[in-house]
């Protein structure tokens, strides 16, 4: 019988947290989903003294000194005993039928590698938000994928987990999609709400989308990934990314408003970042022209 690991990884989210655990729990059968709550270095009073007592009440809880996101997200993993994860932020709600969606796809279709839906917004912000179907060129672009997305454990383990040195914390599943597309998996998009994402002002998310952040996020992800992002298909498109994550324009709509002060003061890694993608550009046009003038030419 297949079922789920919920991972609900927590850093002084004593507030929330009971909220997303009850999301879980009203899924009727609680043979299809284990619940594993990672504390990830809590100081705050509140929340340790919830997780002692969530701990001593049954629930299996982890604890390590603070070590970020992607660890938190890896440690508690590592001891899921189900097939398939469900990342869930100590913040957030699922709907019952995330559960129930997510182990009938993954069930009869073996490609299928991630399951995902849309979302309501609370909070801050009340609205729904409408995920894309799966797209690679937009993926590269931006993230359009919420962490709260259930996968198979063996891509997790395939393709080596979350990357724990992201120089930003809080798009560690945006790197994460980008592998598991590499590694030729599918995805499929439930056009349905299936969870709830709680809008905060305060947020780690309102952090990592400051600018200076972006800029090491998308620089960080453009280095890491530069045979995708130099695809000769969608290199128009992302050559705004390019020139995002090396600080040479302010904004991502392709009006290239330049910010000399950062132009000027590019490091020598950024230029050759830029280089490296003219080459790869060049070097696809020219492979293309050689196949069209001599078709019988062995690869």
């Amino acid at each position: 019988m297949t079922a789920i690991s919920v991972i609900i990884p927590c850093y002084n989210d004593g507030e929330y947290i009971t909220e997303a655990i009850r999301s879980v729990e009203q899924y009727p059968d609680s043979n299809k989903y284990e619940i594993i709550i990672l504390n990830d270095g809590s100081t705050e009073t509140k929340t340790c003294e919830l997780l002692t007592s969530l701990s001593r009440d049954g629930y299996h809880v982890i604890n390590q000194p603070n070590k970020g996101l992607g660890a938190a997200r890896n440690r508690a993993i590592a001891e899921a005993k189900n097939e398939y994860i469900l990342p869930l932020d100590s913040d957030n709600k699922i709907r019952p039928d995330y559960i129930q969606y997510g182990i009938e796809i993954l069930d009869r279709y073996p490609d299928v590698g991630v399951v995902y839906g849309d979302a309501a917004f609370f909070g801050d912000k009340n609205t729904i938000h409408y995920v894309p179907e799966m797209d690679i060129v937009n993926l590269l672009h931006r993230n359009t994928i919420d962490a709260c997305a259930v996968y198979r454990k063996a891509i997790w383990n395939a393709v080596g987990g979350y990357d724990e040195n992201m120089p930003v914390m809080g798009y560690e599943d945006w790197e994460f999609w980008i592998r598991v597309i590499k590694a030729g998996w599918k995805f499929k998009h439930v056009n349905q709400v299936l969870f709830d994402y709680r809008v905060r002002n305060n947020s780690m998310i309102s952090f990592t989308n400051q600018y200076e952040n972006q800029r090491k996020v998308r620089h960080y992800m453009v280095k890491k990934h530069t045979d995708l992002y130099c695809s000769f298909d969608s290199y128009i498109k992302l050559l705004d990314e390019y020139l995002f994550a090396l600080g040479v324009i302010s904004t991502m709509d392709g009006k290239l408003q330049r910010c000399e002060n950062r132009y000027r003061s590019l490091r020598k890694e950024t230029w050759a970042l830029l280089i490296l993608f003219v080459k790869n550009i060049v070097k696809k046009i020219i492979g293309k022209k050689e196949s069209v003038t001599n078709p019988h030419s062995k690869s």
